[in-house]
């Protein structure tokens, strides 16, 4: 038996990927961009980390890591090629505006 989405569903995302990003995929896309500012004017350093924005808006990196992944099949952020460590001392993509 094959998996098929339902009707209502299709429709739903349908409809979400006309309007633009999801109320989420917002938030998290203002987010990316007062971090890359931060960064940029207080510490010389370029584009934005999941971990960073993560912990700027007091979330854990799982709770907004899809968003990311959401943002850049829109073409809205991209990877800059760039590593930077966290404060774990593992070593992040970095993230910016496309």
């Amino acid at each position: 038996m094959s998996r098929r989405m339902a009707d209502t569903s299709l429709l739903c995302f349908k409809g979400v990927k006309a309007r633009g990003l999801t109320k989420r995929e917002q938030e998290v896309y203002e987010q990316i961009q007062n971090t890359i500012t931060r960064n940029s004017v207080f510490y010389g350093r370029a584009g934005a980390t999941l971990y960073e924005v993560s912990k700027a808006m007091h979330e854990r990196p799982n709770r907004i890591s899809g968003r990311f992944s959401g943002l850049r099949d829109r073409g809205k952020i991209k990877d800059s090629g760039m590593r930077r460590e966290n404060d774990d001392g593992e070593y992040c993509r970095v993230w910016v505006i496309a």
